[in-house]
């Protein structure tokens, strides 16, 4: 298992060696904001059509091989990157980067989740220590990558690029097999269709935890995509280092929040979160002139909030998931976000444009008010507690 840990940490942080600036990167470009949510559309549209099918690859034939080709799709979308120059230029570096995201997806803990059992962890356990060393590895590969960048300039995509293609050749080496964890596929039709049969049932015993992780994921990926951008909006002129810095801080927040996971119980967990969201949110709308400072501590306080919910129910979901869905299941969970990130991405980027980025905070309140409102999903989906389905909220689950 602490194989795993290092290989996802490894990756992640080379991933994110550019993530302070990424965005500012393709702005300075001569990238419009709407022009990054076109680029993050047609990455949701990628991943909408191979998420699940390549999850179910990696459930039968590989997942160690599925994150290995993760990494070496990421090594040529940081390639793309440095020598991108036109919109064109981004939407080839975005088709690697969105292969890399759905080859690595629910194949990682599904691998991870695989071998914590066979060794007695729980999945609590393992998800929660994976993603503290993961938080924290791209805490410190940020910072660096962001220092790296004021002095080396476009240079540090190459960089990060060749140590990503190192990363996945470590990869074959350190990642452990997984062929006797994985079934057999013999008879190919019947089996597909008897999957298909069992995964249905298990979408509907767990729809409405599914709901509340695709609402908190959607939430969590407009967040990490246009957080830069307040700076740009408010004009407040920030260097390299300094968006490193703030970077690292998101990171080290939603590390303080995978540690939360295991220091309290989820009751408490939930009441920190929530408390936390409406406190940074409801500033944000009411505060629509604050400075530098206080903009990235509402921002922190946003990320730890919305890390430490989405842990919460994704601890539950995969404690209620067969071994052999594992992957897919979390692949077509990605797929539903990214169906709504298509038409998300896009609309964010015209609204932060034309009514600032204040507009991302109003809306995101509407999505949490949403997602924790109980009746408006029950009036959805005619949720009956008496059936006995997962909830990821304490005072109604089993």
């Amino acid at each position: 298992m602490n194989n795993i840990i290092v290989y996802g940490v490894l990756f992640n942080g080379f991933r994110l060696f550019t993530g302070a600036f990424a965005i500012v990167y393709m702005l300075e470009s001569g990238l419009s904001v709407t022009d990054v949510g076109f680029i993050k559309a047609f990455q949701a549209f990628i991943i909408f059509f191979l998420d699940v099918p390549l999850g179910y690859i990696a459930d039968k034939k590989s997942r160690k091989l599925s994150i290995v080709l993760a990494s070496i799709c990421s090594a040529i979308w940081l390639f793309c990157m440095g020598s991108a120059s036109s919109f064109f230029g981004f939407i080839v570096a975005e088709f690697f980067n969105s292969l890399s995201m759905t080859l690595m997806g629910g194949a990682y803990n599904a691998l991870l989740i695989s071998h914590s059992r066979l060794s007695g962890s729980e999945p609590k356990n393992a998800l929660s220590i994976s993603h503290k060393w993961n938080y924290i590895g791209m805490f410190a590969f940020s910072l660096v990558g962001a220092l790296l960048a004021d002095v080396i300039g476009v240079l540090v995509w190459y960089v990060a690029g060749v140590l990503m293609a190192a990363t996945a050749f470590y990869g074959l080496i350190i990642l452990p097999k997984d062929s006797s964890l994985v079934s057999e596929n013999k008879s190919k039709e019947y089996q597909i269709k008897k999957d298909f049969g069992n995964f249905i049932s298990i979408l509907i015993k767990n729809k409405y935890i599914s709901f509340l992780f695709v609402s908190i994921a959607l939430l969590f990926n407009l967040a990490s995509q246009y957080w830069q951008v307040i700076f740009e909006n408010k004009g407040i002129e920030v260097l390299k280092i300094e968006l490193g810095i703030t970077f690292s801080l998101l990171l080290l927040f939603q590390s303080f929040a995978s540690n939360a996971v295991n220091r309290f119980s989820k009751s408490t967990n939930y009441f920190i979160a929530s408390i936390l969201f409406f406190l940074a949110f409801g500033l944000m709308i009411v505060e629509t002139e604050h400075d530098k400072y206080t903009a990235i501590a509402l921002t922190c306080l946003s990320f730890f909030s919305i890390r430490l919910l989405l842990l919460i129910v994704e601890i539950d979901l995969h404690e209620a998931l067969e071994d052999q869905f594992r992957a897919t299941y979390e692949s077509f969970l990605s797929t539903a976000t990214r169906a709504m990130l298509f038409v998300s991405f896009p609309l964010f980027g015209y609204l932060i444009e034309t009514f600032g980025y204040i507009s991302l905070g109003w809306v995101f309140l509407l999505i949490v008010l949403a997602t924790y409102s109980k009746d408006i999903f029950s009036i959805m989906f005619g949720i009956n507690k008496r059936r006995g389905l997962t909830s990821a909220h304490p005072e109604t689950r089993d």
